[in-house]
């Protein structure tokens, strides 16, 4: 096991095919460094792929979130800029797609409020995840916040 920050990975440069992350960037504000650092541990040609909240058409102002106690903790961005972002860190667009509206998977045990209420949910990592996962929803029907889908080539 290792433990490390995403704006320091520890590993060497050109080291892994892929690096999944999701819903991770809008913890981080340093964008740029985080996208810098996940092309510095991938091998040439390899994929960086991810699931990523950005941020909607206005601020969302329903708090908290599951990634946000309040405005301060917020660090999303809109698409155009993580796709740019993305570019100027020598990635090469193979896949970048909003799925907001895509229907969300059932939870196992039929309801949200009974997904939240078993032993290895969410809920173990995440307070009051009724009313964030609530909030989250009426963002994204809202318009407030998108959820995007990617995968990346490093060049």
């Amino acid at each position: 096991m290792h433990a490390g920050s995403a704006l320091n990975i520890p590993f060497a440069d050109n080291l892994f095919d892929a690096v999944w992350m999701q819903n991770v960037g809008m913890n981080i504000p340093d964008k740029p460094k985080l996208y810098q650092e996940i092309t510095r541990v991938l091998k040439p040609g390899s994929r960086f792929d991810f699931q990523e909240m950005v941020a909607g058409e206005t601020p969302t102002t329903y708090f908290p979130l599951p990634w946000a106690t309040d405005g301060a903790d917020n660090f999303l961005i809109s698409a155009s800029e993580m796709h740019t972002m993305l570019t100027r860190s020598g990635f090469r667009e193979l896949y970048f797609e909003d799925v907001s509206e895509a229907p969300l998977p059932a939870p196992p045990n039929g309801t949200a409020e009974d997904a939240t209420q078993t032993p290895l949910s969410l809920s173990v990592y995440v307070e009051n995840l009724a009313q964030k996962a609530e909030n989250a929803s009426r963002s994204l029907r809202e318009r407030h916040i998108r959820l995007h889908r990617g995968v990346f080539r490093a060049k």
